[in-house]
């Protein structure tokens, strides 16, 4: 009897010993720290720049001590700007609205690769929200001619601008302003194009109670594979039911890119909207 209990004491023993090694090791295994199987290169040291920018999912991004840019890929454009550089102080604060923007896009021109951006960004809009933000939209421009779909909204307080945000386009190199082609003649050319898929029909009876809107160019310079080219945006309207815009290269009278902004009732179309930011989107629909 007394060998029986010694036996069933040390099973009891070793059952425990084992059980408590098993949780120690199960403890461990959980609040062991996770290690890295590589080490990834540093990309910059205190105030030093990065020189090149590094591809994230179609996005370039380019970092340094005092700005965070991202570029789209594809476009070449600026997209995103953060300014990671202390608030004015003491009597930089008297700085008005209009001069805060101003010295930041000067100061941020090389990372734009923005020529004179004084001149280069005409302001279109300013409002400021219930957290006391004040977000001011700005419209592209060179010598005077709107950049197609080139728009930013500087987004800061009364002691810096935090954000940049929108799209960019370097300024042109050697680009003529002056066109071969006159409005008239251009559009001319763009219905002569429409009308091998659509019916033009603009003679207007004068007894009748239906009138056709004017067409309308004007000259942009519109970036097309990644190139800027001096260029007619026109608002065409071949007939009474369809409206297009075409894009027509204002030297040489090419039809550069073209789509139909007709309201439908039913199928897919292309057409045009402000986003959340205010800038035009084009984008395909249908209803």
């Amino acid at each position: 009897m007394k060998q029986i209990i010694i036996t069933i004491f040390y099973v009891l023993s070793f059952s425990s010993i084992h059980a408590q090694s098993g949780f120690d090791y199960k403890k461990k295994t959980e609040v062991e720290s996770p290690t890295l199987s590589k080490k990834f290169r540093q990309i910059a040291r205190g105030g030093e720049a990065l020189n090149k920018y590094r591809q994230i999912s179609g996005i370039q991004l380019h970092e340094s001590r005092d700005f965070k840019t991202l570029k789209d890929s594809e476009s070449g454009a600026v997209i995103f700007i953060e300014n990671k550089k202390p608030a004015l102080k003491g009597r930089n604060l008297k700085k008005s609205t209009k001069a805060l923007h101003a010295d930041f896009l000067e100061e941020v021109k090389g990372q734009l690769n923005i020529a004179n951006p004084s001149k280069e960004f005409l302001p279109i809009s300013s409002q400021t929200d219930e957290m006391g933000i004040r977000h001011s939209k700005y419209q592209q421009s060179y010598k005077g001619i709107k950049v197609y779909g080139a728009e930013v909204v500087l987004h800061s307080t009364s002691e810096k601008v935090n954000l940049l945000n929108g799209r960019v386009f370097s300024s042109p190199e050697s680009l003529s302003t002056k066109p071969a082609l006159d409005k008239q003649k251009a559009i001319k050319l763009g219905l002569a194009d429409l009308s091998k898929k659509s019916i033009i029909q603009k003679d207007q009876s004068p007894n009748s109670i239906i009138t056709f809107s004017e067409d309308r160019a004007d000259l942009v310079i519109y970036h097309h594979k990644g190139k800027p080219i001096l260029a007619y945006e026109m608002i065409l309207k071949p007939n009474i039911l369809e409206r297009w815009v075409v894009f027509l290269n204002a030297q040489s009278g090419e039809i550069i890119d073209k789509y139909n902004h007709t309201c439908t009732l039913d199928g897919v179309f292309t057409t045009t909207a402000q986003d959340l930011n205010g800038f035009n989107r084009s984008f395909n629909n249908s209803v």
